[in-house]
């Protein structure tokens, strides 16, 4: 009697154990979901590598990840290209928690950005993106612009050794662009003034300055969108002696 109550517990426990979600969570089989921003952030005050077609800008490129469980690796790697398609540098980290990493960006070349992420569960959840734009001088004449800005030699700045140099309240030049993220070059100095930036006719952020110590090919402002749209940026003076040089634009793919 006492063999047949054991033999009816242990066929009842198997029993149970196979009813399934009892044993346990069935296995995750979703990968991370991994998104690279297709916008580039710029620094303000970073500098342009020279004066040439071929310069460089430092960029960081930012990303998310999510999963139902934490992540256990992650692999980055990004590679940056001269004009023309020379590849000129790349690096790799993988570090857990990272989520940007910076790189030397070639405006009028591009970089590339792979991030691969896993889970407990060795499932691999990756994205890419592809970045590339162009270096544009103030004085090209897709710029327009007020009267009152005047070309200043400059030995260290890039459009064609000068910059446009205005000291007049509300001067302005706008110029229409394609892309996801843009820097506006500049300079900063003792004697630098104040403007400020109109996206499609909306005051992008507070006033910005260029009073500072002097810098020349400089990053004064710099934004980045979640789409790449057409757009036109619209600079204004305020006060003092405002200095502009370049834009870069750039795009986003995947």
């Amino acid at each position: 009697m006492r063999t047949s109550r054991i033999a009816a517990g242990l066929l009842a426990s198997a029993l149970f154990a196979a009813v399934p979600g009892t044993a346990g969570a069935a296995d995750d089989t979703t990968p991370p979901v991994v998104k690279i921003h297709r916008g580039l952030v710029f620094t303000v005050g970073s500098q342009l590598s020279d004066a040439t077609f071929g310069a460089h800008l430092p960029a960081r490129a930012t990303w998310t990840i999510t999963d139902e469980n934490p992540i256990v690796r992650q692999i980055v790697n990004w590679e940056s290209y001269q004009v023309g398609g020379e590849l000129v540098a790349s690096g790799n980290a993988t570090i857990l928690d990272l989520r940007s990493t910076s790189f030397p960006y070639y405006a009028e070349g591009f970089a590339r950005v792979l991030v691969d992420a896993d889970d407990p569960s060795d499932n691999r959840g990756e994205d890419v993106a592809g970045y590339s734009g162009e270096l544009v001088q103030t004085d090209d004449t897709r710029f327009a612009r007020s009267p009152d800005w005047a070309s200043v030699p400059c030995r260290l700045c890039y459009s064609d050794r000068a910059t446009l140099r205005t000291t007049a309240f509300g001067a302005s030049m706008n110029y229409t662009f394609r892309g996801q993220a843009i820097a506006l070059i500049g300079g900063y100095s003792f004697l630098g003034g104040q403007f400020k930036v109109l996206i499609d006719g909306v005051q992008s952020g507070p006033i910005r300055s260029e009073h500072g110590n002097p810098k020349k090919m400089a990053v004064v402002y710099q934004h980045r969108w979640n789409t790449n749209a057409t757009r036109t940026i619209t600079i204004v003076a305020q006060n003092g002696r405002v200095d502009m040089d370049a834009l870069v634009v750039q795009v986003g793919s995947a």
